[in-house]
């Protein structure tokens, strides 16, 4: 009786269920014909071919791999695999920041031995030189990948959802729209990803953006009902910054910005807020071009 590990089947996305289904009637009809990798008991390359002969009760044979520990038996597989099976840009990037950080530890643990490193032809070589040699792309698409692996990680942990989960999201919008995620609160994240589940949106931006939207409706409205304490005395020097009556300008370079979490008011309006000046007081007064006139004009009042 084989084990599986948790661990090592989570290395690679699951078969689609028409990929299982095929995989499943070929076994059927033709039995397992290619033997089953294992470590120490451990299935390593054959999880789904181990459950089928064993819903089945079908005969299989098995190969045995040394590996020093696990890191280097999830360093085979991911290199073994991932040649193997079509995985979305999502997911090969996804491995590729995990083969990044598995050998990372190992090549670390290489430039502490002496030893080691003399009978180590690449260990003089950063490790993400390394994994681009071996993936053919270069060391920066490796160090993104890296990046890409933690916000995916980190989403999931956060979330409760699994690594694939967050991938699949990626595949659906972009891997880009994860990494501004990544960057979000935590709550923000449970309720974008919620929203953009739900339908509510056609892609992880917009669900950022209309959340941004609803929350800032929330602040506005609690602003709006929250009592404001009056100042007491007057002061020699102020530095103010008037709520203008702007509106948020949407721009395609930065679409992520939030709408204005305060209320603002017009010139007259603004003119009837009592400020506690001093007969000779700076004031310094913050505006845009537009609302020069009207800073200037009230300056005067």
């Amino acid at each position: 009786m084989l084990t599986i590990s948790e661990r090592f089947e989570n290395l690679l996305p699951p078969l689609t269920a028409d990929e299982l289904a095929r995989l499943e009637a070929s076994i059927l009809a033709d039995g397992i014909r290619d033997p089953l990798v294992t470590w120490k008991g451990t299935v390593i390359d054959g999880h789904n071919r181990y459950r089928i002969a064993t819903r089945y009760e079908l005969p299989y044979s098995t190969v045995g791999k040394a590996f020093e520990d696990e890191d280097a038996a999830c360093i085979w597989i991911i290199e073994n695999q991932t040649g193997k099976r079509n995985l979305t840009d999502a997911q090969r990037t996804f491995q590729i920041g995990e083969l990044y950080k598995l050998k990372r530890k190992k090549h670390g643990g290489d430039r502490k031995s002496e030893d080691a490193k003399s009978s180590c032809n690449s260990c003089n070589l950063k490790t993400e030189d390394v994994v681009a040699k071996e993936q053919n792309i270069s060391a920066r698409t490796v160090h993104n990948a890296a990046d890409f692996h933690t916000a995916v990680t980190d989403i999931a942990k956060e979330t409760g959802k699994s690594t694939n989960d967050i991938l699949n999201l990626a595949d659906k919008t972009s891997k880009q729209d994860v990494m501004r995620l990544h960057k979000m609160p935590q709550t923000m994240k449970k309720k974008v990803i919620a929203k953009f589940d739900a339908g509510e949106a056609d892609s992880l931006a917009d669900a950022v953006r209309e959340q941004k939207r609803l929350d800032a409706i929330a602040n506005l409205e609690n602003i709006e009902t929250r009592q404001i304490k009056e100042t007491a005395g007057v002061y020699d020097v102020i530095v103010i910054d008037p709520p203008w009556d702007m509106k948020k300008i949407e721009r395609d370079e930065r679409p992520n910005q939030s709408e204005f979490d305060y209320p603002t008011m017009t010139e007259k309006e603004l003119a009837t807020l009592p400020i506690p000046a001093a007969d000779n007081c700076h004031m310094w007064l913050w505006t845009t071009q537009k609302f020069l006139s009207s800073a200037l004009r009230l300056l005067a009042v």
